[in-house]
C-alpha cells in the first residue's frame, strides 16, 4: 500500500497599532461559518464557552514547546487559534485512537468531528468581534487536494459549514512547484502579502495528497495612540544580565488594565474594536524563565479571566518597547512531544474519516506567525482574575524594560488569538 502524506499549514499576521499597512484587505477573506450569525442553533451557542477554555488551555500548553524548540534567548510568536483550527479541520476526518489524541491535545469534551460546529463558530465569533471601528480581524481556512483523489461527502462538508474551508484540486504530485505557487499566493491574499511565501521548496513531501491551510490577519489600532515624538532609545535588560538600548514607546495618562497575581503583573491595552486587546506579562520576582517554567492553563486564566473589563484604569506613563517579529516553525516535533504521535507514524495514523483509506498520515506542520507592535493607539481595560490583587486607582508609572510575555486575546470571550515572548526587541 502507497502511503500518503498530508501538510499541514498555517499562517498569522498580527499589526498591532501599525498604521503603515492597508487598512482593509484587498481580496477579503470568506466568512467561517454562512450563516448570519455564529453558531445558530442552540446547542452550537452552549458549547462557544467550553470551546473558548479549550483553545486558552491549549495554547498555554503549546506555549512550553514551541518556545523550546525557538531556543533560549530568542523572541517567540505563534497562534495558538490557527494552529487549533488546523488541527480541529485534520479531526474531523480522523478516526480511533488519532482523533482520541487530538482530543486530549485540544482539551475537547468530545471527538473533534462532533464539536466542528461550535469551533468554528467560535472562530466566526472571534472574527465578528474584531473587526470593527476600522481594526480587521480575518480568519481563512483552505483545503487544497491531489486532483483525482475522491475524499468522503461528510468530510469536506464539515469543513465547509464549520470552517468556510472549501475545497481546490491541484496537481500536488505531478506539479508540486505551481501547487505550492497556489497556496502561497492563497496565503499572500489572506494575510495582506505579510507571509508571501509560507511554502518553501521541499515543504511538499512526495506524494502529498493533502494540504490544509489556514491564516489568520489582524491589524488593529490603539483605541488611543502613543505620541510618536515621545518614542525614545532606552535600556532594556536581557535575560542574562546585559542591557541594550531600543526604541520605547511612552503614554501618558493612558487607560491601562492592571492586576497582579503569584508573582506576575498583567497590563493590557485595548484596541478601537473595544473586543480585543493585548496584554503583558510581566514577572514582577524571579525571570522569564521561571514564569514560563511554570505556566500553565490554570496559571495563565486567573491571569486573564477576571471578573470584568472596564473597571479603574491606571493613568500614568505606561512604557513599552517596540517589536516587530517573525518566526517560522516546524511544529510536528512540539506537537508529537505533547502525545500527538500516531498522527505522524505511517503504521498508526488513522484518517480514515476522510476517504476510507488506511494510507493517510501527517508530514510537515508548517507555521508562520508575524506580530509588528508599534505607536498607533492604545487603550485598556482591568485584567482581574480569582486570586489577582485589585487595581489601585492611583496615578501609576509602568516600563516594561526586560523580557515579558504577551498575548492578543478576545477579552469578550477570552479566547486567545496570538501569544509569545519578547527576549530582545532589536531582533525579529
Amino acid at each position: 500500500m502507497r502511503l500518503a502524506p498530508i501538510l499541514l499549514a498555517s499562517a498569522t499576521f498580527a499589526a498591532a497599532g501599525c498604521s503603515g499597512g492597508p487598512s482593509s484587505p484587498s481580496s477579503p477573506a470568506p466568512a467561517l461559518n454562512p450563516a448570519s450569525t455564529c453558531g445558530s442553533t442552540w446547542d452550537v451557542l452552549q458549547s462557544l464557552p467550553v470551546a473558548v477554555e479549550e483553545n486558552a488551555a491549549f495554547a498555554a500548553t503549546l506555549y512550553a514547546p514551541v518556545a523550546a524548540a525557538t531556543g533560549a534567548g530568542r523572541n517567540v510568536v505563534f497562534s495558538p487559534l490557527s494552529v487549533s483550527s488546523t488541527l480541529m479541520m485534520l479531526g474531523a476526518g480522523a478516526a480511533g485512537e488519532t482523533a482520541t489524541q487530538i482530543q486530549k491535545l485540544l482539551h475537547l469534551p468530545a471527538p473533534p468531528a462532533n464539536v466542528a460546529s461550535a469551533y468554528g463558530a467560535l472562530v466566526c465569533e472571534d472574527q465578528t468581534n474584531g473587526s470593527s471601528n476600522g481594526d480587521v480581524l480575518l480568519v481563512a481556512s483552505s483545503v487544497w487536494a491531489q486532483q483525482g483523489r475522491q475524499f468522503s461527502a461528510p468530510f469536506l462538508s464539515t469543513l465547509q459549514d464549520a470552517f468556510g474551508a472549501p475545497l481546490h484540486q491541484v496537481d500536488l504530485a505531478g506539479d508540486p512547484a505551481v501547487a505550492t505557487g497556489d497556496i502561497d499566493t492563497w496565503v499572500s491574499q489572506r494575510t495582506q502579502s505579510r507571509i508571501p511565501e509560507l511554502l518553501q521548496p521541499g515543504d511538499l513531501p512526495a506524494g502529498t495528497v493533502l494540504v490544509l491551510a489556514d491564516a489568520i490577519y489582524f491589524e488593529g489600532q490603539w483605541s488611543e495612540a502613543f505620541d510618536p515624538s515621545q518614542t525614545t532609545l532606552q535600556p532594556f535588560t536581557l535575560s542574562d544580565g546585559s542591557q541594550v538600548m531600543v526604541p520605547t514607546m511612552s503614554g501618558s495618562h493612558l487607560d491601562v488594565g492592571a492586576g497582579s497575581a503569584q508573582g506576575v503583573d498583567v497590563y493590557e491595552l485595548g484596541y478601537k474594536d473595544g473586543a480585543l486587546a493585548m496584554d503583558f506579562l510581566e514577572p514582577n520576582s524571579g525571570s522569564l524563565a521561571d514564569l514560563e517554567a511554570r505556566l500553565t492553563p490554570e496559571l495563565l486564566s486567573s491571569l486573564l479571566m477576571g471578573e470584568g473589563r472596564g473597571g479603574c484604569g491606571r493613568p500614568g506613563q505606561f512604557k513599552v518597547p517596540k517589536f516587530s517579529l517573525d518566526r517560522r516553525s516546524q511544529l510536528a516535533p512540539a506537537l508529537a512531544s505533547m502525545g500527538l504521535t500516531d498522527l505522524f507514524d505511517p503504521a498508526k495514523a488513522d484518517l480514515t474519516g476522510m476517504d476510507g483509506q488506511k494510507d493517510l498520515f501527517v508530514g510537515p506542520v508548517v507555521h508562520e506567525a508575524t506580530i509588528q507592535v508599534d505607536e498607533q493607539g492604545t487603550v485598556a481595560a482591568a485584567a482581574t482574575g480569582a486570586v489577582i490583587e485589585p487595581p489601585v486607582c492611583a496615578p501609576m508609572d509602568v516600563w516594561i524594560n526586560r523580557p515579558f510575555l504577551f498575548l492578543i486575546r478576545n477579552t469578550q470571550n477570552g479566547d486567545i488569538l496570538f501569544m509569545g515572548r519578547v527576549e530582545d526587541p532589536r531582533q525579529p
